[in-house]
């Protein structure tokens, strides 16, 4: 007598459990493509040879559009959002609609509400990648972190090479704007937003390296990322890289930690090299700027930050203004005594004060805090993933204190990875979908 084939008319559990495992390796593909993929599009489609302001560049379009497909490769395994928020701890759930009721709220509050609105909407898209990359990477995307991790990595360094061909095409235009550039984002200097992403992974990567493939791989990033961001001529973006790379031979397994730290250093003597090959027409670029601008003397702090010191003295009477729920997402441009052509104060912490106040940021707090209890919990057992996750987060928030790395959408959604992954279980049974 049939037991469970397809003669028999009913479904045979082990082919059940097969085709789940099937479309949640598909899912898991998927959302790794896309983050290869989603930094080179938008750098080929932001492109301009004569830079306008748009919106599309502003709100990162392509970059959300990356999330929102991740969104719908983990529905397409599984996934269900109710189902998942019960999933998590009720300390958590109330601190997670807190947060999302106080940033609400604050923008109720903003003197340009439809751009309040935007970011608002950014945010909500972030939260709802982070659900679902917890809930999918504790079931049927398990044992994926490196994975999507490798995959942003990637993506990041594919960004450098896009940046570096796009704008050595314009060479010889002689109104070129090397200043407001278009690749990625408008200013220059945020080009390193995507460099540091690749080198916080690639060292990281590299450190924790199993293999020849991977450790060349994580080389390459690594090198690429520091490319491109010294490149760019920003201090803050150099500075972030060595400190991923300090928190790289911190958190590295001991018994090969300092042959493969000597190679993290080749690789950024490697990308300051790359970073000369060719340099742009103007005085703001390239690594002879970071080194100029950071020995010169100065006649005050201001100048030395290049505006910022006044520009966060300002953003603290802003945030005492509107202490509990602060002015809302974008409203820098608006409300700043100091400056009207800065979207935020160039400071992370500033920069989340002022947009969601006290409410938000202590809701916020909690959350990461929970993230970065699990990632020390995690750092023996799951080493390859958790110490990766870490020295990108720490390249983006080294960058994000003087700079707008946490303003736009890839370097939010970017940490927001590295928050998730490093926080997932290392010992979790899987779950069926």
């Amino acid at each position: 007598m049939a037991t469970g084939g397809a003669d028999s008319g009913t479904l045979d559990p082990l082919d059940i459990r097969g085709e789940i495992a099937h479309r949640a390796s598909r899912s898991l593909i998927i959302a790794a493509v896309l983050l290869a993929a989603g930094p080179v599009i938008f750098a080929l489609t932001s492109f301009e040879s004569h830079y306008v302001f748009r919106w599309y560049r502003y709100f990162s379009i392509p970059i959300v559009a990356m999330e929102i497909g991740i969104l719908i490769a983990a529905a397409a395994s599984g996934f269900r959002p109710l189902q998942a928020f019960s999933k998590i701890s009720p300390p958590a759930q109330i601190t997670a609609l807190v947060f999302l009721a106080g940033i609400a709220v604050s923008t109720t509050r903003a003197v340009v509400p439809n751009i309040a609105a935007g970011h608002l909407a950014l945010t909500s898209i972030h939260a709802a990648v982070a659900l679902t990359l917890w809930d999918r990477l504790t079931s049927s995307w398990l044992k994926g972190e490196r994975l999507l991790l490798i995959a942003t990595g990637l993506g990041a360094a594919l960004f450098a090479i896009a940046a570096y061909l796009l704008l050595f095409s314009v060479r010889d235009q002689a109104d070129f704007n090397w200043i407001n550039q278009g690749v990625g984002g408008s200013y220059m200097r945020h080009l390193s937003f995507y460099g540091v992403v690749a080198g916080g992974l690639g060292s990281g990567l590299l450190v924790t390296a199993k293999n020849r493939s991977v450790l060349w791989m994580s080389f390459a990033m690594l090198l690429l990322g520091t490319a491109l961001t010294a490149w760019s001529g920003g201090r803050g973006g150099f500075g972030a890289i060595l400190l991923a790379l300090v928190a790289a031979a911190i958190l590295a397994p001991f018994e090969d930690r300092w042959p493969k730290i000597t190679i993290a250093c080749v690789a950024i003597l490697g990308g300051c090299a790359v970073s000369m090959l060719w340099v742009p027409p103007s005085h703001h670029w390239g690594l002879a700027r970071i080194l100029g601008s950071s020995l010169t003397e100065y006649d005050s702090l201001d100048d030395f930050t290049t505006g910022r010191w006044a520009q966060w003295r300002e953003s603290w009477r802003l945030f005492l203004e509107q202490p509990l729920f602060g002015n809302g997402e974008g409203q820098n441009a608006y409300i700043s005594r100091v400056t009207s052509n800065w979207t935020q104060p160039h400071n992370f912490i500033l920069q989340f004060l002022v947009q969601w106040g006290l409410v938000g940021n202590c809701a916020l707090a909690f959350l990461v805090g929970k993230s970065l209890l699990s990632a020390m919990a995690n750092l023996r057992s799951s080493c390859s993933t958790v110490v990766p996750a870490i020295c990108c987060a720490v390249a983006i928030c080294g960058v994000a204190l003087l700079d707008a790395a946490l303003f736009y959408a890839y370097g939010m959604i970017t940490l927001t990875i590295c928050l998730v992954c490093m926080s997932v279980p290392a010992s979790i049974e899987l779950r069926e979908a």
